[in-house]
Order: structure tokens, then C-alpha cells, then sequence
């Protein structure tokens, strides 16, 4: 054992991993668990600077220096990368097994970037965290260690510039760069929700503030530097009852912020400064006689020598979990993840950790690169062969065939008239389209239709996505993000959400119906004439895993499972599809009592179209019906089109 080792900091990286294996369990008091990670990133800050602080004393000309670096990067890419390609190759493989074509091509993709340490950079510049579909990217928790090796290559030119100082004016240093790291964030904050910025190529053009802060080392660096500044306190002098007292209050701390973050905080970024706090206080008062045996125990050790292995493994058997079984886990489920986790990384830390550790193992380098060329030609071979579609049966091949009904609805470009958050879809001329298209994300899933009325008049359209406040949620009183001339307006959206309650139907789409009305009052959509809207469509019921991913798993594997059934609302306990319904009901009744007195108006009810006695139809003469399970495709809105046809001609009339 090394005689610098530490005993509690293992103790208090059990303790991190315990807490983000938790909240990723959905275990309820864990909501703030993420902060885990924080906690991770605290003690490499401590433990680098201590190591790099050792070492540079033996040195004292640059050449040195220089080569020490090098070896310090050697020893830290023999930390992680072993078992994180290790983790990869497993995930990959079970992934064969398991995952749809698609999910496979996906999974293979992020692989490539996980194993380069850039998958902060990918989820960043692809999605939110935050994202209920996330919960099935086997790699997204690779995001920290992204930024885990981004601190590896800045940390040694900040301890090289700051070494020759005493340690008054090291600690000075860093309490100024974590106060300067604050107020940069509070001003990102501030500019939020989103980026508008149109430099380095929009880029970070309508990304969220919070995925910004979330995934970007600049944002995450000072919680490293709070590991740096206990380095460089001096001892205590404390009594041994106060050193006793602190560390205790350093645990609370800790608990204190799971209990006051959570995923939607505006001001998580600053809040998780208090568990860096405590966590400080943990490694700082680590001396303190019995409190410690808390953290400085068998069990405790133990996992803590573990908790990389165990957070690169947690996450994908959670993801692989909830893609079989298409359900929230249930207690005797979680059990058997934390067991199979624990046993999966005790492996992986004895066979693959300490083995690479060693500078002995000759092999080890050459091992490394072997792996990453297997991984990318493995990858490459996933996308070329289609994510492995030979996995399928004869019937899933069939509907295969045609699933370019499931493509993205249009290609989405920025505005060249107005500065939009978001992209939008535009056949023909953007300045003189006679027809738009309002709402959100479900508003340009009725953009084919939109196309076809445009064709029919010979006219162009344009889809401009939750402008004005997400209007029709809001009104339009007050906004002139558009001044479009155009005569016809679509609506669409997500009209009723998880989240609504039942009783609130009838307020909501008379909000609704009144908001769409206060276009007579706003000058630039004084040219409105004609409104078409589209109802909810019947969105199913697993909100979660797309059924394209369920309809497409490797039938080998799973024979037996009905994802008709699983995602109908049929026999539904919620009665989610009633819902549906009644939403329809009052958008088309206050729609004909408000909107016929000023403009014309037509609404079409999905429903009717896709559903009867019977269920939802999820896909018609192999073509599938849903692009995820709250929009539609362009085989389904094709379909709906056909059946309303005769009513959008004569409106049009």
C-alpha cells in the first residue's frame, strides 16, 4: 500500500459513488445524488495537486518538468482508460444482444467518442442531460470522466504557475478563482435560458444555459480548485472535539445538498458548492480520532477502491435493464443491479485496475491501442452492416424496409429573416410564405401536410417553432419575434402533457382556444385568416423507449414480447387516451364557439383517425406510425391527411 494512501478519501469516494448510483436507481431521498460526481471531481483536484506538488520538488528546471508531465499523463491515462475500454467492449457486445438497429448504430457512435474522452462534447452539442430518453444511452455517464481528462491537461500549467508561491497566497489564488467561477456562471444564468450567439458558427446557438454549465470544463473547474485549496491549508491546531464536530458537519453538508438540488435548479451550478464544502472538510479533518471510522472501514475501503469500476458499470446495466423490461424498475430489480454492479466492478478493479497499474506489465501500452482500433473497427462495422439488421426476423426485416416514414419531418435551418432560438422548416420563400406553421416540437410533425396545402396553392410555408413564448401555450399579445404576411395558420402541439390534471382539461384548452384568439389583436398577424389546428395526437403509452426501439430488439432474444400491448392505451389505468380525447373535445367546441367569429376555421382530431375500439395504430401496411411516442411520422400523417382530405380542400375553398 502506499504510505501517502489515504484511507477516508476512498471512504468518501464510496460515499460519491453510493449517492449517483442511488439517484440513478430513482431511490427515493436521492434526488440530489448527481452531486456525486461533483464530490469525484473535488477529490482528483485534491489528490492531483498533492501528487504533482510531491513530485515537483524533486525537480527544478523545465526539462524535468517537462517530462514530468508526461509521465503524470501516462499514469493518469493507465487510471481510466483500461477499464472504461474494457466497459465499452462489454456494453458493445451486450448491446449486439440486445439493442434495436438503431439504438445499436447510436450506442456505437457515442462509443468512439466515450473511449476519446470527448463524450461531454457529443451529449453537449446533441441533447439535454436531462432528457427522459437519455436514461437509454448506455455511455452518457462518460460525460464527467470528458471532464475529468480536460483537468488532467489544464491542472499541471495551473500548478506550474502558481508553485513558487507561498501557500497564504496559493490558498488566496484559488478562494478567487472559485468566487470569479461563480460570478461567471451567475452571468450565464442570467442570460439564460439559452444561448442566443451567433459566433463560431452558432455552435452554441439555442443550447440550454444549464447544459453549458453542465458539461463544460470552464463551468466545472472550480470544483477541482476547491480539492487544490485543502492541499495547501495549513495543519490544524483545532482541539480534537471540534476536528471531530467538522468532519461530522462536513457529512451533513453533504446530505444537506441532496436534499436542497435537484435536476431543475437554476442554480445547481452554486448550490453544490456547500457538499464541495463539506467534502472538504471531510479530507481536511481526515485525522479526526473515531468520527473517521465512518469513512475509514473495511466496507467503505472497499468501495471505495471500486467506485471508478462501479461507476463506469452501474449505468449501462441500469440502461440494459429498463430497455428489456420497458418499465420503471421495480425494488427486487434495483436490488439485483447493485449486486451485479458491485460484482461486475469488484472484477473488473482486480483484473483490469490493478493489472494496469502496474509498471511491470509490459503489454499494457500495446493492449490500450488494441483495444481503441478494436473498438472503432467494431463501431465502423455496426454502421456499415446497418446496426447488424441480420439480428432481425423476416417480419421485423419487412417493416424495416420502410422505415424512412420515421426520418426527421424536414431539415431544419436557421431563419434568414428573423434572429430565432430554433431552427425551422421552410418550403418555397421564408419571407413570402403564405402559410405557417406555429407551436412546438408537434407542430412540425404536421409540416407534410402543411407542404401539401402549400402545393395545392401554389404557395410556400414556413414551420416556426415555439416562438412567442411557446405560443399556443401563451399568448401573442406581446410578441413580435415574426411579422409574417401569410393568410393561413397550423397549429399544433403537445396539448396534453403527463403533468396535466385531469380537472384542469377544460380551463387548459379554453386557455388554449382565447390565447389563439389574441391574433386579432397583435398587428403582425393581422393578415390571419384561416386557422387550421391538430388535436393531441394518441401519444403511447411507454413515454420513454421509442417503440421503433421495442418493435426492432433481435427477435431471437425477444420472442415473446408484445409492444402493441405494451404501448396501447388500451385497458390503461391512467386513462390517458380519454384524456386525449376530451382534450380534443373542448379545442374543437371552443375553437367553432371563439375563433369561427373572426376567423375561418377547421380542426382535425388524430384520433379519429388512429384509434378505435380496438387501440392505436401503431403502424399500417409496414409503415410505422410513430417517428418517438409523442410524434407522429410521415407515413402516419399522410394517412391522416387521406382521411381528412375532403374537410381541408373545402376549408381551403
Amino acid at each position: 500500500m502506499n504510505k501517502n494512501y489515504i484511507p477516508v478519501i476512498d471512504g468518501l469516494r464510496a460515499l460519491a459513488v453510493f449517492i449517483v448510483f442511488l439517484f440513478h436507481l430513482k431511490i427515493p431521498g436521492f434526488g440530489g445524488g448527481f452531486i456525486g460526481v461533483d464530490i469525484f471531481f473535488l477529490i482528483s483536484g485534491y489528490l492531483i495537486t498533492s501528487i504533482y506538488f510531491y513530485e515537483i520538488k524533486k525537480t527544478k528546471n523545465l526539462t524535468s518538468q517537462t517530462i514530468l508531465f508526461l509521465s503524470y499523463l501516462k499514469r493518469r491515462i493507465y487510471r481510466l482508460l483500461p477499464a472504461l475500454i474494457f466497459v465499452i467492449l462489454l456494453s458493445l457486445f451486450a448491446g449486439y444482444l440486445i439493442l434495436s438497429p438503431f439504438d445499436l448504430i447510436y450506442t456505437a457512435k457515442s462509443s468512439i467518442y466515450s473511449s476519446l474522452f470527448l463524450s461531454n462534447i457529443f451529449f453537449f452539442l446533441e441533447s439535454s442531460y436531462w432528457a427522459n430518453l437519455n436514461e437509454y444511452k448506455i455511455f452518457i455517464h462518460t460525460w464527467s470522466l470528458g471532464i475529468e481528462m480536460s483537468f488532467y491537461l489544464l491542472m499541471p500549467f495551473f500548478l506550474f504557475l502558481i508553485y513558487r508561491f507561498n501557500n497564504n497566497k496559493i490558498i488566496f489564488i484559488c478562494f478567487v478563482s472559485i468566487i470569479l467561477s461563480f460570478v461567471l456562471i451567475i452571468i450565464f444564468i442570467s442570460k439564460g435560458p439559452t444561448i442566443e450567439s451567433v459566433y463560431f458558427n452558432r455552435i452554441f446557438y439555442g443550447k440550454n444555459i444549464s447544459d453549458i454549465l453542465f458539461y463544460l470544463i470552464p463551468f466545472r473547474f472550480f470544483e477541482f480548485i476547491f480539492g487544490s485549496a485543502v492541499f495547501f491549508f495549513p495543519k490544524t491546531t483545532l482541539s480534537r472535539t471540534a476536528q471531530q464536530i467538522l468532519f461530522i458537519f462536513g457529512i451533513l453538508l453533504i446530505l444537506f445538498t441532496m436534499t436542497l438540488i435537484d435536476a431543475n435548479h437554476k442554480y445547481q451550478s452554486v448550490i453544490v458548492s456547500i457538499a464541495l464544502l463539506g467534502s472538504s472538510l471531510i479530507i481536511y479533518f481526515k485525522d479526526a480520532y473515531m468520527v473517521n471510522k465512518l469513512f475509514d472501514n473495511k466496507i467503505f475501503i472497499f468501495i471505495g477502491l471500486i467506485s471508478y469500476s462501479l461507476y463506469l458499470v452501474h449505468w449501462p446495466i441500469i440502461s440494459f435493464f429498463k430497455y428489456i423490461f420497458l418499465v420503471e424498475l421495480n425494488g427486487f430489480l434495483k436490488l439485483l443491479i447493485i449486486i451485479l454492479s458491485i460484482m461486475l466492478s469488484s472484477l473488473i478493479y482486480k483484473y483490469i485496475e490493478i493489472p494496469f497499474k502496474n509498471k511491470n506489465f509490459k503489454l499494457r501500452a500495446h493492449s490500450i491501442v488494441i483495444s481503441l482500433f478494436f473498438i472503432l473497427i467494431f463501431s465502423l462495422l455496426i454502421k456499415n452492416n446497418d446496426g447488424f439488421v441480420n439480428r432481425l426476423n423476416s417480419d421485423q426485416k419487412i417493416l424495416l424496409s420502410k422505415i424512412s416514414s420515421t426520418d426527421s419531418i424536414c431539415n431544419r435551418k436557421y431563419s434568414t429573416v428573423y434572429k430565432l432560438r430554433y431552427k425551422i422548416c421552410v418550403d418555397g420563400n421564408e419571407k413570402n410564405s403564405n402559410i405557417i406553421v406555429l407551436g412546438d416540437s408537434n407542430a412540425t410533425t404536421w409540416f407534410p401536410i402543411s407542404q401539401k396545402i402549400a402545393n395545392k396553392l401554389n404557395s410556400s410555408v414556413t414551420n416556426y417553432r415555439r416562438v412567442c413564448n411557446s405560443f399556443p401555450k401563451a399568448t401573442v399579445l406581446n410578441c413580435y419575434e415574426i411579422d409574417p404576411r401569410a393568410k393561413i395558420l397550423i397549429i399544433g402541439s403537445l396539448w396534453y402533457t403527463w403533468q396535466s390534471k385531469e380537472e384542469n382539461i377544460k380551463s387548459d384548452t379554453l386557455r388554449y382556444i382565447n390565447n389563439i384568439n389574441d391574433l386579432s389583436k397583435n398587428k403582425n398577424f393581422k393578415e390571419i385568416e384561416k386557422i387550421i389546428i391538430f388535436g393531441q395526437i394518441p401519444a403511447l403509452k411507454n413515454n420513454n423507449l421509442s417503440i421503433k426501439s421495442c418493435l426492432f430488439k433481435p427477435k431471437f432474444y425477444f420472442k415473446y414480447q408484445n409492444c402493441e400491448k405494451i404501448y396501447n392505451h388500451i385497458n390503461d389505468s391512467e386513462n390517458n387516451l380519454k384524456k386525449y380525447e376530451e382534450v380534443n373535445k373542448y379545442l374543437e367546441l371552443y375553437g367553432n364557439q371563439i375563433l369561427t367569429k373572426k376567423f375561418k376555421f377547421l380542426f382535425i382530431d388524430p384520433i379519429k383517425s388512429l384509434c378505435d375500439s380496438n387501440g392505436c395504430m401503431q403502424y399500417k401496411d409496414n409503415e410505422i406510425f410513430y417517428y418517438n411516442n409523442n410524434h407522429l411520422s410521415k407515413a402516419a400523417v399522410n394517412y391522416i391527411y387521406e382521411d381528412f382530405k375532403k374537410e381541408i380542400d373545402n376549408f381551403l375553398e
